[in-house]
């Protein structure tokens, strides 16, 4: 009788929260604009893009998980006015207003579509840098293993991922019958108020999508003590997303023996897009200079 009555009350508190988690998810969607999308299904404003320089030394520019080339466009635009030329691919599954196909959704894919932009890139130019904010970060660390570049940039690479969030990936299809969306917060991840404003990142996720950025997660792990060329880390020090000891950690896991740290104050984890994009990109305009010169 027991175990009867404590199964009831397990599906019970099972479909309640999975109730209350669909309706505050539509709740909280319904408070924000409506993005629309053009005729190839990318949302207005999220499409890749590559800007030229007026030199050689160009860079591949990655966006974070969940989000769009949108959110390093003022991080890109400022490196461009270095000299640099940039190109934002958009990653498989993002920037779409329809919810992605699993099969096209996943770590394999972002990293295969990385690649093969990392490949065209180094075809053009022998000084070509690897760039990444976020999960971005992560998948240019494991480009540089096999690929190694000029130089490499990391924006909060998003490498080490909390206990609890791994927990929720590796049973997510359990996860899924609780928790079917998780919700995004840009208030969180972005300081400033014009940058919030103009995110086009995925208002939510999946707990299967999570499980693939956890995919991403480990291989970085593994491939950044292989790491050879040049780093240059940024991080800020009121990041939500990323504690300091976990940015630590990922700094200390990389092999390279050129690499610096960077702490940025007043900033969220999306640093492209946050408060101070211009200054951040003179920063790393400067670094670069000194290693990949014009």
């Amino acid at each position: 009788m027991l175990v009867a009555v404590t199964a009831v009350a397990a599906v019970v508190i099972v479909l309640f929260t999975r109730v209350y988690n669909v309706k505050r998810v539509r709740r909280v969607l319904g408070t924000r604009a409506v993005r629309r999308a053009g005729a190839s299904g990318i949302i207005a404003g999220a499409e890749p893009f590559r800007l030229a320089g007026e030199s050689s030394r160009e860079v591949l520019l990655l966006h974070g998980f969940n989000d769009t080339p949108q959110s390093v466009a003022r991080f890109a635009r400022a490196l461009g006015g270095h000299g640099f030329s940039v190109t934002v691919p958009l990653l498989p599954g993002h920037g779409r207003a329809a919810e992605s196909m699993p099969e096209t959704d996943t770590a394999n894919a972002w990293i295969a579509h990385a690649r093969s932009s990392w490949e065209e890139i180094r075809a053009r130019s022998p000084r070509a840098v690897l760039a990444g904010q976020s999960m971005g970060g992560a998948i240019a660390i494991i480009l540089a293993e096999d690929a190694p570049p000029a130089a490499m940039v990391l924006l909060a690479p998003y490498v080490e991922m909390g206990w609890m969030a791994r927990v929720l990936a590796r049973i997510w299809p359990l996860t899924s019958i609780v928790l079917p969306r998780l919700l995004s917060d840009p208030n969180r991840g972005l300081r400033d108020a014009g940058a919030r404003a103009a995110t086009l990142g995925g208002g939510y996720f999946t707990p299967r999508r999570l499980n693939e950025l956890r995919e991403v997660t480990a291989r970085a792990q593994d491939a950044a003590a292989r790491t050879q060329c040049p780093v240059l880390m940024l991080q800020g020090r009121t990041d939500y997303r990323i504690p300091s000891r976990s940015a630590q950690r990922t700094f200390d896991r990389l092999g390279s023996r050129d690499k610096e740290l960077v702490w940025i104050d007043n900033v969220g984890h999306v640093i492209a897009a946050d408060s101070a994009p211009v200054d951040i990109a003179a920063l790393t305009a400067r670094w670069l200079d000194e290693r990949v010169p014009r």
